[in-house]
């Protein structure tokens, strides 16, 4: 996300501030195609970020459940 975004200012910078007309429609395509890109990136990380976070929730209940301290069919503790 951070590389994205500094592709963005880098060429932002670069179609404002450069004069040539040999680099402006090279750098004109390298932004509109991380500007294009940077929805996709986003819902990508989003998604990737909730899977991880899942897993890091379910794991201890996976342990617990390995150890015989909770049920593996409804998720409460046993009774002994």
């Amino acid at each position: 996300m951070a590389l994205e975004n500094a592709v963005l200012i880098a060429t932002s910078f670069g179609l404002y501030y450069v004069g040539s007309d040999a680099i402006r429609p090279w750098m004109s395509d390298i932004h509109i195609g991380a500007g294009f890109g940077l929805p996709l990136l986003l819902v990508v990380h989003i998604l990737l970020g909730r899977r991880t976070a899942r897993q890091k929730t379910q794991a201890p209940l996976q342990r617990a459940c390995e150890v015989d301290l909770f049920d593996a069919d409804d998720h409460r503790p046993r009774r002994r």
